[in-house]
């Protein structure tokens, strides 16, 4: 299972890559599915996702999405494995659910914002090299 669920990242990363690169992907799209995301938030309920985790990702998701680093996406990587964790144990699919929503969320950011950004710096420097 571990196989088939990495190769459905892959393909979805790649698939955003290319909707991207169209312009299709753009700020106005990741901004919407980020506030329907924090529109489902979930409350804290357990020793995994605690108080100061939830606050931990409304701030992340509070943030402007220029200022979204690497580290803010796996940060929100990590909270959604411990929401799914605390769902699996709980038997609680509406927070297995969000974690894939707060997962997708995280790819989006870094596919839409994250990898842009860095493609600029490159360009910048190979400019300055040459």
């Amino acid at each position: 299972m571990n196989r088939l669920e990495n190769a459905f990242k892959v393909f979805t990363e790649l698939l955003l890559f290319l909707l991207e690169a169209k312009n299709v992907l753009t700020s106005t799209e990741i901004l919407s599915i980020r506030n329907a995301v924090k529109a489902f938030l979930p409350s804290t309920s357990s020793k995994y996702y605690t108080k100061e985790v939830y606050e931990k990702l409304v701030q992340l998701l509070d943030k402007d999405l220029n200022d979204y680093t690497m580290a803010d996406v796996e940060e929100m990587k990590k909270i959604g494995d411990l929401i799914e964790k605390k769902g699996y144990e709980s038997n609680r699919k509406d927070l297995v659910e969000y974690s894939y929503k707060l997962r997708f969320l995280a790819m989006l950011i870094r596919v839409g914002v994250i990898y842009p950004k860095l493609r600029q710096v490159k360009k910048l420097f190979d400019f300055i090299v040459k």
